[in-house]
Parts: structure tokens; sequence; C-alpha cells
């Protein structure tokens, strides 16, 4: 799927810049998968939290494990589900920050 990416295809260890137009979040890939991240962001989670990424939803359509542009990400954390407002870009960065890339989805 074009504008889009599937945790399952990236390393553990992986961080990711995840901007929507609600808040950012910062998460890194611990299994990649289960979908299992750690994150921190937006105003209900201010400590690094493990979550499960359920992945990107719209209208009724769902992506399981996908993080697509103009969607709503959708991650379960301490019992809750929280759905963010609609993904607006992605910064991929390497382990111990050695490489980036930024999809500029925003641009």
């Amino acid at each position: 799927m074009k504008n889009s990416v599937d945790i399952r295809n990236l390393d553990e260890g992986i961080v990711l810049l995840i901007e929507t137009t609600n808040a950012i979040y910062d998460a890194t890939v611990i299994d990649n998968a289960d979908g299992i991240i750690e994150i921190t962001g937006g105003y209900k989670i201010n400590d690094p939290t493990r979550a499960v990424l359920i992945g990107s939803s719209w209208r009724g359509n769902r992506y399981p494990y996908k993080l697509v542009k103009d969607m709503a990400v959708e991650l379960y954390f301490d019992e809750e589900k929280l759905t963010t407002g609609r993904l607006l870009n992605l910064v991929v960065f390497g382990p111990e920050d050695e490489w980036h890339y930024d999809l500029e989805w925003n641009v």
C-alpha cells in the first residue's frame, strides 16, 4: 500500500516519530511480529509505555500493523484503546540514530 509503513517489516529497535493532527509520538519497535512498541507522547502517554500498535483505520477500513498516511493510528496501552488524529508524517530512525528517513508526507 502506498504511503504506509508496516511495523512487521521493521527491525526491533527502530524508532518512529509519529506526527498526527493532534500530537507527536515517539515509539520504539519492541516486537515487530506482534506490533509491540514502547511509546511516549500526546497528552495521554507521558512516560515510556508498552503498547500494541493495532494499525490504522479510517471510515471502517482497517489496516493491521500499518501506519497509513491520513488515517487514524490505533493502539492499546494500559488496557485502554487510543485512536489518534490523522497521521500527517512519519520519520523512521535506525538503531542508535545511525540513520533516519523522513517520509515527508507533510510536504
